[in-house]
């Protein structure tokens, strides 16, 4: 069944208030682990590795699997809390430590893909420069290969950007597929509740992000301005140190309520069926959102579909495609 084109201003609405129910466990993961982290990262001096590149690969590493972890538990805590219920922040930390690795191989996989378009687009166009200029005889006037270069990263730039851009939102549901429908590879499932949507989720991405890095960006030129905490002031601005590395995490966790939001809308007209062995999980209606309905391993059963917080995540997603058990009409109530 075919969606319904994404109204992209009640969505972006309904992203922000879901950042502002859920203002406070991000405040938290981030004091509580963010920080600490990122302090130990900088104290062991990775960051500022100078000639140990692997210092920094290692540092940059920590503060990736770290952000992913938080993303999952924070929105576990999202979907428990829109449900009604209340899950405990060390609970849901401890509860996403099993999808943290397939979660990681699925941000590698994107990863590495929009790096090889990246490397792709950057390719052509130094291909379709030299070929254009070499005939011309113009690749021995600098202002001429310069005045080139910037012409076609207007034209062919702008149209890799967009290829690339593209790329990115195909692959945005990654991270909530693979922690609230419980699947270990999410970049198929991603593309597909995406398709004929991509420009609205792009725009509501865009909307709600804005409302995110604008204030940041005010905080960044406000310390610049006045002179004031000039440390901090540079480490929002170089994006390497804890200031940064911590403000960056907390925005990215307000983030994944978008993902939260897409996947509920995107997911609710689709009848695909799962693949053989894989349960997805509900994810609640509460407030604005919407419910989707449980698909057991083998098909779509609406009747088994759970209806308390307690069956969101973790590994009650298997016990929930089990059918429920009736009582025959003359068994003894002691039995």
């Amino acid at each position: 069944m075919a969606n319904p084109r994404l109204p992209v201003l009640a969505t972006a609405a309904e992203v922000l208030a879901l950042m502002w129910r859920h203002l406070l466990p991000a405040i938290l993961f981030t004091v509580v682990v963010t920080m600490p982290v990122e302090w130990a990262v900088d104290v062991a001096g990775l960051r500022h590795g100078g000639d140990a590149p692997l210092a920094l690969v290692a540092a940059s590493l920590i503060s990736v699997v770290t952000a992913a972890w938080l993303s999952a538990a924070y929105l576990r805590v999202v979907a428990v809390r829109e449900a009604g219920g209340v899950v405990g922040l060390a609970t849901a930390l401890f509860e996403q430590l099993d999808c943290l690795p397939w979660l990681c191989l699925n941000l590698l996989a994107v990863t590495v893909a929009l790096l090889a378009a990246m490397v792709v687009v950057s390719g052509l166009l130094a291909v379709v420069v030299v070929t254009t200029l070499l005939p011309l005889g113009l690749l021995d006037h600098p202002g001429s290969v310069g005045l080139g270069i910037l012409l076609f990263l207007l034209v062919m730039g702008s149209a890799g950007a967009v290829w690339i851009g593209s790329l990115a939102v195909r692959w945005s549901l990654v991270t909530p597929v693979v922690v609230l429908e419980g699947r270990r590879w999410a970049l198929e499932r991603s593309s597909d509740l995406t398709r004929g949507q991509r420009w609205r989720c792009m725009e509501v991405m865009a909307v709600t992000g804005a409302v995110l890095v604008v204030p940041l960006l005010l905080v960044v030129v406000a310390a610049i301005v006045s002179g004031g905490a000039p440390e901090v002031a540079r480490s929002l601005a170089s994006g390497g140190n804890l200031a940064s590395q911590t403000l960056f995490g907390f925005t990215g966790l307000l983030f994944a309520n978008t993902g939260y939001r897409l996947l509920a809308l995107l997911a609710a007209g689709d009848d695909r069926p799962l693949p053989a062995g894989e349960a997805a999980v509900a994810i609640p209606g509460g407030g604005a959102l919407q419910e989707v309905a449980l698909k057991a391993a083998h098909g779509d059963h609406p009747d088994t579909a759970p209806e308390t917080a307690a069956q969101i995540g973790g590994h009650e997603a298997d016990e929930a495609a089990e059918p429920p058990t009736h009582r025959t009409p003359d068994a003894h109530p002691d039995e």
